[in-house]
């Protein structure tokens, strides 16, 4: 005798997708803001130096270098959210084409948001696309994405 058991599964909603931009300082006001407090850092760094200080004292270049980046990121972090995003690359400059369900996206179906390890990131399906079924499987249904992350080359 065999059994047979049908199992009706509805679609899964669609997920958060996020991307990031690792080059965080790479707008102007970024450049100047990584300038600042390197200097800073630098500074601080040099007017605790003695003539005494020993290289174990001060540690590794590589070390110096981490405890630099780790300083600017804080100070990063710390910034309130607009001044945050006067820094990065923004999202009209990034986004070269976005269809869900092939239907255009805007840049309002994007959220902003910084992580201390990727950087500069945007999600998407955050706002009035939640709970959004992808109308079919594959490279031509959900999401397509075109985006220019870095530096465009001339």
């Amino acid at each position: 005798m065999t059994n047979v058991k049908y199992i009706y599964e509805s679609e899964s909603d669609f997920p958060d997708v996020s991307f990031c931009d690792l080059n965080l300082f790479t707008t102007k006001d970024g450049l100047n803001f990584y300038l600042n407090k390197s200097n800073e850092y630098l500074n601080n760094l040099s007017s605790s130096i003695t003539e005494n200080s020993s290289v174990e004292q001060l540690g590794s270049e590589k070390l110096l270098f981490l405890n630099m980046l780790n300083y600017i990121n804080f100070n990063f972090i710390v910034l309130n959210k607009s001044i945050q995003k006067s820094i990065v690359n923004p999202l009209e400059k990034m986004l070269i084409t976005c269809i869900f369900n092939n239907f255009p996206c805007s840049l309002d179906d994007f959220d902003w948001f910084y992580d201390a390890f990727y950087g500069s990131c945007y999600k998407f399906n955050t706002n009035i696309l939640k709970n959004s079924k992808p109308i079919s499987p594959g490279m031509t249904g959900g999401l397509q994405l075109e985006i220019l992350l870095g530096e465009q080359q001339n």
